[in-house]
């Protein structure tokens, strides 16, 4: 004889498994409704007020209008988009079907007991996988009591800060509580700017680097976790995560050479407070220290055990390919993900992006905390004789409180 479970059953289950998330449990919840006379009804479990799954239960053995019957349920889906696409959009959407006798299934036709689909959407971390990072990570200074298992990303996060275990280097090389940094930029570009009075930014998705955001996930984790399909979820994710990248260098040959038109365009200096900016971090991918942590880390996927890092999300955005490090870049980041953002084509690039407004009083920025301060001028900027004149001119209508000055690098191949 099988074991029947009601309604109230399948809640309980479901409230008890949410009792037991160790990370953000506050943004966990379940509403439900119930039809009595049909002895069905749906809970649906949300994570941050959207839908993460839900539950149809079904009395499937039933006796009504005095005949017994037997019923069940499913599920048709209509193919809208490329499937990498549908599956983004359709996050949250799933549906399991659970019968009184607690069998359960998915659209897919997947058939399990409930706790397994329990497991799969409100996973909960084991101790023994705990015991086995904390042995793993015990060099390092982590115990058991610095491992927690995050149920909405499905793996183990590990409090490790990966800036002081990796000894990468923090910038020391500026006193104050402000610092100039300067940003190259095409003639164009800054043509308008001015015209417009407003600065924009645009989306950390699309730089000039294809690993963008992924490069410390390529190094811990390997291409594998850096693949074409991955990427284009993560892309959706953030593509309104804006960004501005400056450099602490004023008038620097290769800066103009990269970024300033070969010399025939403008860079624009900001005063900045430390604290807003981050400098960025830049990795061979030889490093020896990463090469012993992508190590540990491989051993323990092969024991079915993800691992991520409390730090990895903060330094995801600041960290580069040695490639870059002529740059000195500091960043910028700006949260837009609850705005809705226009998108510009550059030479085929497309990016999400807002203008601020510039204040021509002084040159500060409304919104984003740093102001137009100095303003160099390319040495090969085409009909110099005629158009710098026009350029110092407008600057100093637009901008009467920032110093302009030509750029003393006359040479640039």
């Amino acid at each position: 004889m099988f074991m029947s479970y009601s309604f109230t059953d399948l809640k309980k289950l479901i409230l008890s498994r949410i009792q037991k998330i160790e990370i953000d449990q506050e943004k966990y919840a379940i509403s439900d409704e119930y039809n009595e006379e049909e002895q069905e009804g749906r809970i649906n479990v949300k994570y941050e007020d959207k839908d993460l799954v839900t539950f149809l239960y079904m009395v499937t053995n039933i006796r009504k209008d005095g005949r017994f019957k037997v019923r069940g349920g499913f599920v048709v889906k209509a193919q809208k988009y490329s499937p990498w696409f549908q599956d983004f959009l359709e996050s949250g959407n799933d549906i399991v079907h659970v019968s009184e006798f607690f069998d359960a299934h998915s659209s897919n036709n997947d058939r399990h007991n409930v706790e397994y689909f329990l497991d799969k959407y409100l996973p909960i971390g084991k101790e023994e996988d705990k015991d086995k990072i904390a042995n793993t990570f015990s060099d390092n200074g982590v115990d058991k009591t610095k491992v927690v298992f995050d149920t909405f990303k499905k793996n183990y996060v590990v409090e490790l800060d990966l800036s002081n275990y990796l000894d990468l280097s923090v910038d020391k090389g500026h006193d104050g509580n402000t610092m100039y940094l300067y940003k190259y930029m095409s003639l164009d570009t800054f043509l308008f700017m001015t015209n417009r009075n407003t600065f924009r930014m645009n989306s950390i998705i699309s730089m000039n680097d294809r690993y963008e955001g992924e490069w410390i996930n390529y190094l811990l984790y390997g291409p594998e976790k850096v693949n074409d399909n991955t990427m284009l979820i993560d892309n959706l994710k953030n593509k309104n995560i804006l960004v501005t990248s400056f450099t602490d260098k004023g008038d620097d040959g290769l800066m103009w050479i990269r970024y300033g038109n070969k010399g025939c365009g403008v860079s624009v200096g900001f005063e900045v407070p430390k604290k807003d900016v981050t400098k960025v971090f830049y990795v061979d991918e030889e490093n020896n220290n990463f090469q012993k942590l992508r190590d540990k880390l491989l051993s323990l996927s092969k024991d079915g055990i993800q691992v991520s890092f409390i730090s990895t999300q903060k330094m995801r955005y600041v960290v580069k390919s040695t490639t870059f490090t002529t740059e000195n870049e500091y960043r910028f980041l700006f949260d837009a993900c609850n705005e809705h953002l226009q998108t510009a084509n550059y030479n085929g690039l497309l990016s999400t992006y807002k203008d601020f407004t510039i204040n021509t009083t002084n040159g500060c920025i409304d919104g984003l905390p740093f102001c137009i301060k100095v303003i160099y001028l390319g040495r090969n900027i085409p009909n110099y004789i005629t158009n710098v004149p026009i350029l110092m001119s407008q600057i100093h209508e637009t901008f009467p409180s920032t110093c302009v000055y030509e750029s003393e690098v006359k040479e640039i191949r």
